[in-house]
């Protein structure tokens, strides 16, 4: 058999790389190997930014259900009184499949809940359950926080008024001091308070 100066060419490049294939294992060995060495050498002081530490916070829980495109208009048409499916569907332009699966998760979380008003065929309304009714005061806070910095001027404001006949501004405050709530004031338990 003779081999002629193309096959040489070729064998010579495969060669090559299934040496460079060994290479990158031996690298990958080495490596997992430093990845694998005991955890003393780690300095549990020292923060190191491609390892992740998330914060345990409870917005993040909330999110994941408040943050679900829908999620809050779904609430706000149901505090506005809007709560049979087509109503809430007409007044937030959800798709329908994403307006059920939104209120199942709504539901299931104990926000809503389902009341049966016409047997045959089944048909439920939706209303506010305790910790849905929790979220008006929030709500009002967003949208006035949304009027007052996603609007344009000239865009229609949403003007809403309190029982007791004042136009409504939403205000979180202190339930110990009265003092308003600010990025400035507020801090965790766990952190040094400075006087």
């Amino acid at each position: 058999m003779t081999i002629s100066i193309g096959d040489r060419n070729q064998i010579s490049s495969c060669f090559g790389a299934w040496q460079w294939s060994v290479d990158c294992m031996r690298k990958k060995l080495r490596f997992s190997e430093v990845a694998t060495a005991p955890r003393e050498t780690y300095d549990p002081d020292m923060r190191n930014p491609r390892i992740p530490a998330p914060r345990s916070c409870s917005i993040e829980a909330a999110m994941k259900l408040l943050g679900q495109k829908w999620a809050m208009v779904v609430l706000r048409e149901i505090g506005f009184g809007q709560h049979r499916f087509d109503d809430i569907a007409y007044n937030t332009g959800a798709p329908r499949d994403v307006l059920a699966t939104r209120l199942k998760s709504l539901e299931a979380a104990g926000v809503i809940r389902r009341e049966l008003y016409q047997a045959r065929p089944p048909r439920y309304e939706y209303h506010l359950a305790e910790a849905g009714e929790q979220l008006s005061g929030i709500m009002h806070a967003i949208r006035q926080w949304g009027d007052r910095f996603m609007r344009s001027e000239g865009e229609h404001v949403s003007r809403f008024r309190h029982e007791c006949g004042s136009e409504l501004e939403a205000e979180v405050r202190c339930c110990g001091c009265g003092g308003s709530l600010s990025a400035t004031n507020v801090m965790p338990y766990d952190q040094e308070q400075h006087v």
